[in-house]
C-alpha cells in the first residue's frame, strides 16, 4: 500500500505563510521582544529621573542657620540670621533671603563685623504679607525673585553652592525698634553689589 503525500507546487504559498501575510500588523517574535525591552527601559528612565521643581520652590538646604531677631524700624524690618556652623563666606555674589515665595536681596553685616551673622532688610509692607510657617532660606545669587531660587537649586545640584535652612517663618517674634540705624553698607543682589543706605 502506497501513501500519497501531497507536495505543494513550487511557488504556491503555504497556509502558515498565507496567514502571516493576511495580518501584516501582527508583530513577529523578535519585534515583540524588542518592543518589550524598549518599554521597560523607558519606564525605568522615567522612574529614575527627578522631576524639575517649579521656580518658586525653595532650593535644597546644605547648612542651617537661626533667626536671632525680627525688628521693625520705620518702613523696614530687620531679619537677623546667624549661621549654626561656619560663618557666612565673603563672596563676589551677595546673599539672598527667601521666605516662602518672597525674595529679599538687601542685607548688611552687623556693626561688630561678625561674619557668622547677616542682617536682611525687608520692606514693612512686604514683611506684613508673609505667611507664618513659610520656609526660609539664605544663599548667594546675582538675581531676584523666583529666578534666584532657580539659580541656587542648579548651583546646589552641581555642588557649587551652599544653602542655609532657617526653619519656619514666625511673624509673632517681630518687635519694634525705632533706634535702629541703617546708615551702613548694604549688600543688594538686585543691584549687583554693595551700596550705602
Amino acid at each position: 500500500m502506497r501513501l500519497h503525500v501531497p507536495v505543494p507546487r513550487q511557488g504556491a504559498p503555504s497556509r502558515a505563510s498565507s496567514r502571516q501575510r493576511s495580518n501584516p500588523c501582527a508583530p513577529t517574535a523578535p519585534r515583540a521582544i524588542v518592543a518589550a525591552v524598549a518599554a521597560a527601559v523607558a519606564l525605568s528612565f522615567l522612574l529614575a529621573t527627578p522631576s524639575f521643581a517649579a521656580e518658586d520652590e525653595q532650593p535644597e538646604a546644605t547648612r542651617t542657620a537661626t533667626v536671632d531677631r525680627l525688628a521693625q524700624s520705620g518702613e523696614w524690618v530687620e531679619i537677623q540670621v546667624t549661621s549654626d556652623d561656619e560663618p557666612f563666606p565673603v563672596r563676589a555674589l551677595p546673599p539672598v533671603l527667601t521666605i516662602g515665595d518672597t525674595t529679599f536681596t538687601r542685607s548688611l553685616n552687623p556693626a561688630d563685623g561678625r561674619l557668622e551673622t547677616l542682617i536682611f532688610l525687608a520692606p514693612a509692607k512686604s514683611f506684613a504679607a508673609l505667611e507664618t510657617g513659610a520656609s526660609m532660606r539664605v544663599f548667594y545669587a546675582l538675581s531676584t525673585d523666583a529666578d534666584a531660587r532657580g539659580v541656587a537649586r542648579r548651583a546646589v545640584a552641581a555642588g557649587d553652592a551652599d544653602v542655609w535652612d532657617l526653619g519656619a517663618f514666625d511673624a509673632s517674634r517681630l518687635t519694634v525698634d525705632e533706634s535702629t540705624d541703617h546708615d551702613s553698607t548694604v549688600h543688594d543682589a538686585a543691584d549687583g553689589g554693595s551700596t550705602r543706605r
